[in-house]
């Protein structure tokens, strides 16, 4: 009986101390960056991120459809109220814990080893900045799709998570690195299946040789320089 509450209470619990540590986030207000991303977003047409998203092309201006369409939507919604914002983004954070439990669970991973990993995961404070900038929403979308993906994967729905890696990638270009967690997991716990993840590995190399092409030589922070 206790085993069968245990999961529930132990998720009630850490989203009470979540709340907690992080109800302070709510006081704030935007960074020069969030208000860059909801001035930047604020003239555009829907249509712009529907075609940014399913488009094969590497975005040289950083253009993140799913994590730009928050500030779009969130500024018809909620204006220049910051804790929305906020709250948007801490309840996506709680969302892939769960997640990230999904994951652990089906790799079969003890319950305590499991839970250590979720606490480690929730509070780490190397992550402290996604919890209270909105500016992190492109972090904390890619680790959603990234999880997402990886349990379709899982469940051999090799398609669904084809989907949520290229969500995830739309999100921050670091996903791309994906199909290389995909292959450690059928080497340590899977069937390997190689071929099944060929689809993850071109759709990564699509975008890392476009990407190679245009940002080599370029100047500032996201030019590619040896």
């Amino acid at each position: 009986m206790i085993a069968r509450f245990r999961t529930p209470v132990f998720f009630a619990v850490l989203s009470f101390l979540f709340y907690v540590c992080c109800k302070g986030a709510l006081k704030g207000y935007f960074s020069s960056d969030d208000l860059d991303n909801l001035a930047w977003t604020g003239g555009s047409p829907l249509t712009t991120f529907l075609i940014e998203l399913v488009s094969p092309v590497f975005s040289t201006i950083n253009f993140r459809p799913t994590g730009h369409f928050y500030f779009w939507l969130l500024r018809r919604t909620a204006g220049l109220d910051f804790a929305p914002y906020v709250i948007v983004l801490q309840l996506l954070h709680l969302i892939n814990t769960a997640l990230l439990w999904r994951v652990m669970t089906k790799i079969e991973l003890r319950w305590l080893a499991r839970a250590a990993g979720v606490v480690f995961f929730a509070f780490h404070m190397a992550a402290f900045d996604a919890y209270f900038k909105p500016m992190y929403i492109f972090d904390v979308l890619c680790a959603l799709f990234c999880l997402v993906s990886i349990a379709f994967w899982q469940s051999r729905r090799a398609g669904y998570s084809l989907l949520f890696f290229a969500l995830a990638y739309k999100s921050k270009e670091l996903a791309v690195a994906l199909p290389a967690v995909l292959l450690l997991y059928e080497f340590w716990f899977g069937e390997r299946r190689w071929k099944a993840l060929l689809p993850h590995v071109a759709l990564a190399g699509l975008f890392t040789i476009q990407a190679l092409f245009a940002q080599a030589g370029r100047p500032g922070d996201y030019g590619l320089r040896i």
